[in-house]
């Protein structure tokens, strides 16, 4: 099958409902294994009537399944949102969306729900593309203008996905085919203009103080100065009203650092005078969520949050959206809901939006070939150096606010939440805790996410785990050490929302563990090409090329299926109650008072 045969069998059906058309591309993995007397019939998992998993042949050791060179690399970026209290996880601008949609008002695709299979099919050849132009390979033009070529093939929402990537490639445009693709592109789409200029805009300096300039800086000034200047008419006044706007809702954190030491009415006082002063101009969105128009601001909404040094706050603005499925013509063509947003300045935020798009390409591969786990890869937008913007986890909390309303057993929390073991809800949320507990594993080891405490562990409210924050990974920890299991954590609580060490619900999670790592080993050259990429902003996470060689080696390359296997059994055992990570929550609570259970 060619990319191209493989992209049209994935678009998304007439009824729209993609998720099923991603379900057709089986075809995407090349191998799941079946270890002899390892499978388990999960039926009895404590979750009722649902369906549990289990092979076709039991007695096979290995399952292939055809592979399409094309690859599963284009990521799935949702709308979810996080839970607002007043500990901001060091990023920087967090907007909450209730209703997540595919269409904006600029009519513009995104392209990130229905169309997996679609983007997967071009993804490979993009990166394939973006990796000749940046890795000094240029020996002449050809070869230059080959890599825009295959950039050019692309719908604008695949090359809006490799915004970052794209941004450095500037680095060797030694011809400039690069900067003519981004000129013409951001003709084509304004949602694709605004982004590539925040990026630009974010990339400019090393440090979140703009302090450091980096050598790209005099090319991304004059990109853009060219692409602000071929903007005429409408374009033009739309770039200036959005623009506009979000300077003066972030310039509000500039307003509150005299009142840093001030108590929180003073600091609310401030900040709603300040809102008051806000006009809402046609058209104009948060840069995370480009969905829908901002119409209206709540001016009393405006709440400080906690920070030792700097002055995050929260508000909330109403959100004109799409109606993506209406049951008749006489529903409506629109829906306003509140959004709210946590905006901060002073954190750099481009790592946060390399690791979730990593992880969102980690999704993409799961979902092509039906792999029934969960990640969550919310949106994350860098528009200045130390600003950007992060979408959160809808009607989710913390691990650490259970501990600080006494409910310091993750247990307890689900019972309370969802019923009894017996009840329907709470099978399905334990499934869900099982399922998102798996990927995030396999995620967590490969990427090496560190300060993994409980403040950075969110559970939403269907029972999936979601991890947040990831200022640590690679070849950092916090404080310079890497204290915490090579694994990843698999706390004793954890395992007991499964059923315990012996259950069929941690038998499940082994297995899932198992094919999760599986998956995504295919893919190791894609994952590691799309970091390699961002190698140019010695962002913390980089130690030089030799990062890059161990994000490979954690895919182990060089093992067979089985040898894979048995490795990522090993992960298990390794991570389940590992004494490094119940030591460094015993650290957090002492030196932050996040609680855990003993």
């Amino acid at each position: 099958m060619t990319r191209q045969q493989a992209a049209k069998s994935l678009q998304p059906s007439p009824d729209g409902r993609g998720e099923k058309a991603s379900r057709l591309f089986q075809c995407a993995l090349q191998r799941v294994l079946v270890l002899p007397g390892e499978v388990h019939d999960l039926r009895d998992l404590g979750l009722g009537d649902f369906v549990g998993e289990d092979a076709a042949h039991p007695d096979a050791m290995l399952v292939h399944m055809q592979h399409d060179a094309g690859g599963v690399l284009a990521a799935l970026l949702e709308e979810p949102l996080q839970h607002i209290d007043d500990e901001l996880h060091r990023r920087v601008v967090v907007v909450q969306d209730q209703h997540p949609v595919q269409r904006g008002p600029l009519k513009l695709r995104l392209g990130f729900g229905d169309r997996c299979g679609a983007l997967a099919a071009a993804a490979l050849s993009l990166a394939t593309a973006a990796l000749l132009l940046a890795a000094g390979q240029l020996l002449h033009a050809g070869v230059d203008m080959l890599g825009q070529l295959q950039l050019a093939e692309h719908p604008v929402d695949l090359v809006f996905f490799y915004v970052p990537q794209l941004v450095q490639t500037l680095r060797e445009d030694v011809y400039g085919y690069i900067a003519q693709f981004i000129l013409h592109t951001s003709l084509v789409s304004q949602l694709f203009c605004h982004q590539i200029i925040w990026n630009m805009e974010a990339n400019k300096y090393k440090d979140d103080l703009a302090e450091v300039e980096d050598p790209l800086k005099p090319t991304l000034d004059a990109m853009i100065q060219r692409i602000v200047g071929q903007l005429t008419g409408e374009a033009q006044a739309y770039y200036e009203r959005e623009f506009a706007f979000f300077k003066k809702v972030t310039g509000i954190s500039g307003s509150l650092r005299p009142y840093v030491k001030c108590s929180k009415p003073e600091k609310k006082a401030k900040i709603d005078e300040e809102m008051a002063k806000i006009a809402v101009e046609e058209g104009v969105y948060l840069p995370s969520n480009p969905d829908g128009a901002v119409v209206d601001i709540d001016r009393t909404s405006g709440r400080p949050l906690q920070s030792a040094a700097k002055t995050p706050f929260m508000a909330t603005f109403k959100v004109r959206r799409p109606v993506t499925v209406r049951a008749n013509d006489n529903d409506p063509l629109y829906e306003d809901v509140w959004q709210s947003a946590i905006f901060k300045v002073g954190d750099d935020c481009r790592q946060d939006m390399l690791a979730l798009q990593v992880i969102a390409q980690f999704k993409n591969i799961f979902m092509a070939i039906g792999l029934d786990v969960y990640l969550d890869p919310y949106r994350v937008t860098a528009t200045a150096p130390g600003c950007g913007v992060i979408d959160v986890v809808p009607n989710a909390t913390s691990r650490d606010e259970m501990g600080r309303a006494k409910i310091n057993d993750l247990s307890d929390f689900y019972k309370n939440r969802y019923g009894d073991e017996h009840s329907v809800a709470f099978q399905q949320a334990r499934l869900n805790f099982i399922q998102s507990m798996a990927a995030y594993s396999v995620v967590c080891h490969i990427l090496q996410i560190r300060d993994r405490h409980n403040g950075n562990i969110m559970f939403d409210g269907e029972g999936h785990v979601v991890h947040i924050d990831f200022g640590f990974l690679f070849d950092i920890g916090p404080g310079g050490m890497r204290f915490e299991p090579y694994s990843f954590k698999l706390s004793h609580e954890m395992v007991d929302v499964m059923g315990g060490h012996e259950s069929p619900g941690f038998a499940m999670f082994e297995q899932l563990v198992v094919k999760a790592y599986l998956a995504c080993r295919p893919f190791a050259h894609e994952i590691v090409a799309t970091c390699g990429l961002m190698l140019g902003t010695d962002l913390p996470s980089f130690k030089g090329k030799a990062t890059l060689d161990r994000l490979h080696e954690r895919f182990k390359p060089n093992m067979t299926e089985r040898e894979a296997a048995l490795h990522a059994q090993w992960l298990v055992k390794d991570a389940y109650g590992n004494m490094r990570g119940t030591l460094y929550d015993l650290i957090q609570e002492k030196q932050n008072h996040i609680p855990y259970r003993r």
